[in-house]
């Protein structure tokens, strides 16, 4: 993989690409592990895009620079999850936790290959256990949790997961990985992004902060609906697609931790 030429040009690209995360070693609490647990569904989806970008050479050396900070968060994260599920979670809870641990290492020592379409088809189809374990965990955090905010905490930063979804699989179909019915894929996540976002939009417990975010956050969906449009005539937008999800992502992301501030 190429790498930034520079430290001082890879901290620039970091800042472009940067997105909530915790101070090392920082013990969290209960909003936070329901944060955490629906940002790995999310890591999952922007590895495999940026592993994508990276085999395609669309916009290779912020592509490199996500995917190892991607894998570094989704590290991290572990290990806060970890030390919260033993204090406060449940047995549950922790067996679901190890399960995400078991199903992560093959996917990390598949992601550090070099890319090729072969491997990438078998990034996005092992992307796909490990999503539905953070999902399961996810819920399982936003049950024994229960709080009023847990809800659109969990619905918000799926929202996030969405987004790097879409991209990782429009990145696909630009680049010609022959995914399964990954037409259908595509077309049910846009779906479901687009489903949540009036649901978040009509939530009582918004606030005017929220609420204005929400409106950002339409205008940037609309906007890259166009993009999607294109690629049903064959006039893919890669580089395009993946400026508008990750602005998607960072909207987002914001719009989470404003949730989760107030269930703090």
């Amino acid at each position: 993989m190429q790498r930034p030429a520079s430290l001082l040009f890879s901290w620039l690209l970091l800042s472009l690409f940067a997105f909530s995360s915790i101070p090392a070693n920082a013990a969290i609490g209960d909003a936070e592990a329901v944060n955490l647990a629906g940002m790995q569904r999310m890591l999952t989806q922007r590895i495999g895009a940026s592993y994508l970008m990276v085999g395609a050479e669309v916009r290779t050396q912020q592509a490199n620079m996500q995917l190892d900070d991607s894998m570094s968060r989704y590290e991290e994260n572990l290990q806060a999850l970890r030390s919260w599920a033993a204090a406060r979670g449940t047995q549950e809870i922790q067996q679901q936790l190890q399960q995400l641990v078991n199903l992560w290492q093959p996917y990390r020592a598949l992601a550090m290959r070099s890319p090729d379409r072969t491997a990438a088809l078998q990034l996005i189809e092992m992307a796909e256990p490990l999503l539905q374990a953070a999902e399961e965990l996810t819920l399982l955090i936003e049950r024994h949790v229960a709080q009023p905010s847990s809800r659109l905490i969990n619905l918000s930063g799926r929202q996030r997961m969405l987004s790097q979804r879409i991209n990782m699989l429009y990145q696909a179909r630009s680049w010609g990985v022959t995914v399964p019915q990954l037409e259908t894929r595509l077309k049910d996540s846009i779906d479901a992004f687009d489903t949540a976002l009036n649901e978040l939009r009509q939530s009582p417990e918004n606030t005017p902060e929220t609420l204005l975010m929400l409106d950002e956050a339409t205008r940037q969906w609309n906007f890259s609906r166009q993009g999607f449009d294109l690629s049903t005539e064959l006039r893919f937008v890669p580089t395009v697609i993946s400026s508008t999800t990750n602005q998607l992502l960072q909207q987002m992301d914001q719009l989470t931790l404003s949730y989760v501030a107030a269930g703090s």
